[in-house]
């Protein structure tokens, strides 16, 4: 996940760095609550370390933020929806990060 790839390239400067450890160790849990905090950082991230990261981690953030946006069918079918979306935007995100698109 982008979140993941910054935290990694700007060490202790990254502002998501911090959530991206507590999500990791399970102190914070997946919730619409933190997605949203985790994405306002990585935003921030983006921003404020543009000269140090490729341009790529932008481009695939703004690809999975526009897969998380996409509103979710009202069938039950879709219930789930939500979390194959997010499944599939990580392994999107894997696979651009090492080169595979």
């Amino acid at each position: 996940m982008p979140a993941e790839e910054i935290s990694d390239a700007c060490h202790a400067d990254a502002r998501c760095t911090q959530c991206v450890q507590a999500l990791a160790r399970g102190k914070k849990r997946f919730t619409p609550q933190s997605v949203d905090e985790l994405r306002r950082l990585v935003e921030d991230d983006l921003r404020v370390n543009r000269g140090e990261l490729p341009g790529s981690y932008r481009k695939t953030y703004d690809e999975v933020s526009r897969g998380l946006d996409l509103p979710a069918s009202r069938t039950s079918a879709a219930a789930g929806a939500a979390s194959v979306r997010r499944a599939l935007a990580h392994r999107i995100q894997r696979d651009w990060f090492r080169g595979e698109t």
